[in-house]
Order: structure tokens, then sequence, then C-alpha cells
């Protein structure tokens, strides 16, 4: 066992002279349970509900490696996430691109194949990640692939990732690193309208995004610098705009340039001509069903209208024939959380609904006589439908299209006494999202804060609901659990 400890080492010592740093990157080790020495290995994770499976398994393979003696072997036998990783120290004395290389093969129908090379700082942060463009899927033979990533002074380690995703098999072989010789950088300074540029996005991210104090945003800043040299123009600045987005820590921020931007807006035009409006029925068990779409569109006229339409067909409906209540947020792929509210919002409790969690403090969600806000939006209906008896049992049905304001809605009734919910995770956009237009007409979309229900309880992901049923559209089980439950409560 020594002897072998003894080799890899060596063989490590070897690899860093020659530009690799990783250690047993032509996985011709193992450890002494037998698996490949030097790689961190995680079988069959489930990232919803954190668990492990046994329906991954990662292994050393003698058979089908591509260079003797081993490769690593990752095999899934259900929709689970395996994969292998190593960090280790790397020198990047600057900006440097490095191109992380590694060979593949995969026998798979549903299940695909993904890499990555993630950079981090000497405390071990996150500096920048990038993956293969393409995921591998089907059947393939051996085939080298690479990824390249440019890294800042501040990088003091790297993380290669080798990963398989659903069912099915993946073979990873001879992991390097090296750096990429590129042209010499310019030796003009950043002009002024590239620098101003940066501290424009620099200043909407210190005062308007929740992760703003996730890191040091002075230091960041002066490595987006060293990321566009000579720039002179705002376009210029664009790569040095990517990596500080990328150094907040968001998950969710995104950034387009003026060209994507004019197409995203072409497409909201869209929204305003494909409106869905709610509807309510009565069951014939005398439950009163709620559809609550979507709504997308940003006329104010039509954000009326979509509220106003709940509440006229409530109020057509007799409340002495009203048991309990069906609020299907199935689908509902988000949008305008005032008006939804608004017209939903006889359900709840009147008064304050929820709250945005942001780094100023909270912003409330309020519903009153008629009336929803958030923020500085009010959306009012015409003629406000009260419930007659509060209290009423409602069954609350989500899925994973249940995005943003749908969620927002999901989270009010999170807070409210005598809900309960059913069917499957939603998408997990539980946040509020800021939408900024930049001096170039480019735009910015960063998370200004989290969501929180009246009880203080934080969301930041997924909302799981109480029972679980996968969404089957032949058969509506989430519905038929949900009427059985309305039926049980007195």
């Amino acid at each position: 066992m020594r002897a072998l400890l003894l080799c890899g080492f060596l063989l490590f010592l070897h690899g860093r002279v020659a530009g690799q740093v990783f250690a047993n990157a032509s996985f011709s080790l193992r450890d002494s349970t037998g698996q490949v020495a030097g790689w961190i290995c995680q079988e069959g994770y489930v990232p919803e509900n954190k668990k492990l499976k046994k329906s991954g398994i990662i292994k050393w393979d003698t058979i089908q490696a591509h260079s003797a003696p081993g490769c690593v072997m990752i095999y899934n036998q259900s929709d689970v996430i395996s994969n292998c990783r190593q960090t280790a120290p790397m020198v990047a004395g600057g900006v440097k691109t490095f191109r992380l290389h590694f060979l593949l093969r995969t026998e798979s129908r549903r299940g695909f194949a993904d890499a990555w090379i993630t950079l981090k700082d000497e405390k071990g942060g996150f500096v920048r990640k990038e993956a293969l463009p393409l995921q591998v899927y089907g059947k393939t033979a051996w085939k080298p692939y690479s990824i390249d990533i440019t890294s800042t002074s501040d990088v003091a380690y790297a993380e290669a990732g080798l990963q398989f995703t659903g069912p099915g098999k993946a073979w990873f072989d001879d992991v390097r690193i090296e750096e990429v010789q590129g042209p010499a950088p310019p030796k003009r300074q950043v002009s002024t309208v590239a620098e101003n540029y940066l501290r424009e996005v620099m200043d909407i991210i210190r005062t308007q995004s929740f992760y703003a104090d996730s890191t040091n945003l002075d230091e960041v800043y002066r490595h987006a610098l060293e990321l566009i040299p000579g720039a002179e123009t705002a376009g210029d600045a664009y790569p040095g705009v990517a990596y500080i987005l990328e150094r907040t820590g968001d998950p969710r921020s995104q950034f387009y340039d003026p060209a994507t931007t004019r197409n995203w807006w072409k497409e909201q035009k869209i929204n305003d001509v494909e409106v869905h409006y709610p509807t309510a029925t009565l069951t014939p068990d005398n439950f009163v069903l709620v559809w609550l779409p979507g709504v997308t569109t940003m006329k104010r006229e039509i954000l009326e209208r979509y509220a106003d339409t709940l509440h006229r067909q409530l109020l057509a409906i007799k409340p002495s024939k009203i048991k309990g209540w069906i609020l299907d947020l199935r689908e509902n792929v988000g949008g305008n959380a005032t008006a939804m509210l608004a017209a939903i919002g006889p359900l709840l409790p009147p008064g304050v609904q929820g709250h945005y969690l942001r780094s100023s403090g909270k912003v409330p969600w309020l519903y009153q006589d008629g009336a929803a806000t958030i923020d500085t939006l009010t959306i009012r209906v015409k003629k406000e439908y009260k419930m007659k008896k509060s209290g009423q049992p409602i069954a609350v049905l989500t899925d994973d299209q249940t995005y943003g304001a749908g969620e927002l809605i999901a989270v009010a009734f999170k807070g409210r006494k005598g809900s309960r919910f059913f069917g499957e995770r939603t998408s997990g956009a539980t946040h509020n999202e800021k939408r900024i237009t930049l001096s170039d007409k480019a735009m910015l979309f960063l998370t200004a804060g989290i969501m929180e229900d009246v009880n203080g309880n934080r969301y930041n992901g997924k909302i799981i609901p109480d029972m679980h049923i996968r969404h089957i559209y032949k058969t509506d089980v989430c519905m038929q659990e949900a009427v059985k439950w309305l039926k049980q409560q007195k």
C-alpha cells in the first residue's frame, strides 16, 4: 500500500512539472477500497431532496479503458446524477487561458455526459466556471473533448468535474490541463468609456443585488479590468461584465447585449396578444376550482382585466354551495405577480401576504379591499369578490412549471392556515428578479431578493408539496388526491 501511495505521489509531481495539476488524471491508480484514487466520487445524487441513491455507480474500469491500465466508469440506472471531481492548486499568475482536456465515450438513450472546470481563489471561493458547450448523448466511441477558461490573477485552485445525468453509462480517461498561448494583450489602457461602463454595472450590483455582500466587489472590479486590456467601447467591456456576474454568485443573473435585448422586447409584444385569463368553476362536489395561469404582459389594462375576470366569475357562484377550494397553479409560467395577487387575493386573509427579502430590508406583498400592491405597482379590481366563509380548506396544485410569480402565489398560500399542497416541486425561481436597462441599451437581470411567507419561512429554491404526485396527463391523480383531502375536511 505504501508503495502504491509513493507511486501516486511521484506521478502527481511528474504531472505538475508537465503542466498537469490533477493527481491520478489517467486513472492509473486505485485506492484501498478499489476505487479511483485522488478523486471525490458522488453516486446517484438527486438535487431536489439531497439524497444519495444506490442507482448510481462509479468504478475503476480496466476493460473499457482508452489507455492502460484503467479509466473511470459512471453507470446510472435511473434519473440521478453521478460525478467525479478533484480540486488541485494552480498558479495562474495573471490573465491566462487554460484548456481542460479529457477523453469520453458514452452508452445511453436518455442520459448525457458533461464536464466542467471551475477556478477558485486562495480561500476556495468561486471565481468562474466553464462547462462543455454541448452535452454528450447516445452511443459514442472514445473521443477527445476540451474546455477553455480564462483565469485572473486571484486564481489559486482549479476543479475538474466529470458528470453523467440520467440513465446510461459514460467512461472518462486522460484528464489534463494546459495553458493556451494566446496573442499578447494590448498595451493600451482601458478607455474611460469602457471603465465607466463597468462602474455602471458595479454600482447597480452594489445597490440592487441580493448577493452584493457575497464577495469583495472592489476586488472583483479590479480583476474584471484585467480581462479587458485595451478596451475602448462599452461592447469591449462585455467580458468584464460576464466575469462580474460570475463572481457575485447570483445563480440567476443574466446579461443581454443590445441586439439580444431588442429581440427580448419583441417577444414581450407577443405576450400582449397570447393572454390566458383565470377561470373559476364549481365542481360536482361543490368545490371551487380556480385555474390561475401565468400572465407575462406589461400592459396595465390587460393586467387589470386579468384580475377582474376571476372576481367576476367568483361573484357568479352561490356562496352557500362552496365547501372548499382548489387552486391550480400547474403550468403557471409566472409573469406579473401583482395581477395574480389581485385576482386570487380574496382567498387570503387581508393584509400582508408575504415579503421579498432584500439586502435593504423587507418589501411586503399586500392585498386589501380588492387591491394588490407589490413594490410600486398596484392593481385594483372594479368589483371585489369577498369570501363569505373564511378559513375554508384550500388545496393548492403545483408542478415543475410553476415558476416565478406563480411561486409567489404558492408562498402566499404556504403562509395561510388550512392550505395543503399537492403535485410536483416547483421550478425554483422563488426570487425577486430586477430588470435594468444599461446606458448602451443592454439589459441586466439580477436577483434583488428572495421570497418569505408571513410566518418567516424563506424560499430560495423549489417549493416542496405536502403530497408529491407526478403530473400525469391521462389521469389527473393530483386533482383526485386534492378532492379526496377536501372531502375529509370539516
